[in-house]
């Protein structure tokens, strides 16, 4: 890749997040635009409070569990900061804004059953122009972000975990195992027992 050097006069104190490049074009799809190596940014509250957040964990990450709580809580800081670049502030991007911060939510909640349309009445938006605005910001409907997120999950359990294969449906938010199965299928090209025995290979 391309260096970067960039100097600050006097001390500073420094709090980095890095991901590996297989991992931009996830984040590309997910309306992240990395074309700037960097940006300028006013630090918010809602910054500081995850980069504590963030280092209080730090302590505890060999927990299970932990490293995918982590991660979740990185992604909230980098939409945060995506935000945060200096600009004007405009009624498409305050939209944007609310929509993404309508995603973190799904990203740190979507074990959980949850009321897509809730949040966006909760966030100002009829039922036609949520859907408007997200298709804006993400490829993915709500509702198949959220099973992309309970699926990698599944992954990384089948992958990580001795759990039974009921237990890893429920436990990433399907209540019928079945259905878990047959998604999964659909989104992996074989069983979860297929895909937990190739990763054993």
């Amino acid at each position: 890749g391309v260096e970067h050097r960039y100097e600050i006069k006097g001390g500073r104190e420094a709090f980095y997040v890095t991901y590996p490049a297989s991992a931009i074009l996830g984040l590309e799809q997910c309306g992240f635009q990395l074309t700037l190596p960097v940006w300028e940014i006013v630090v918010t509250s809602q910054m500081t409070d995850l980069m504590r957040h963030l280092k209080e964990l730090l302590n505890f990450s060999q927990e299970p569990g932990m490293a995918e709580r982590i991660d979740l809580l990185s992604y909230a800081l980098l939409e945060e900061m995506f935000f945060a670049r200096q600009g004007p502030v405009t009624e498409e991007n305050f939209r944007e804004k609310k929509i993404r911060r309508i995603a973190s939510y799904l990203q740190l909640h979507y074990k959980e059953n949850i009321e897509v349309m809730s949040l966006a009445s909760e966030n100002g938006f009829s039922r036609r122009s949520f859907f408007r605005h997200w298709k804006n910001v993400y490829r993915m409907s709500p509702f198949q972000h959220v099973q992309a997120l309970r699926l990698t999950e599944a992954e990384r359990l089948l992958s990580d975990s001795d759990m039974p294969v009921n237990s890893i449906a429920e436990r990433v938010g399907f209540a019928d195992g079945s259905y878990f199965i047959r998604l999964f299928r659909k989104h992996c090209g074989m069983t979860p027992h297929q895909y937990r025995k190739r990763g054993k290979k």
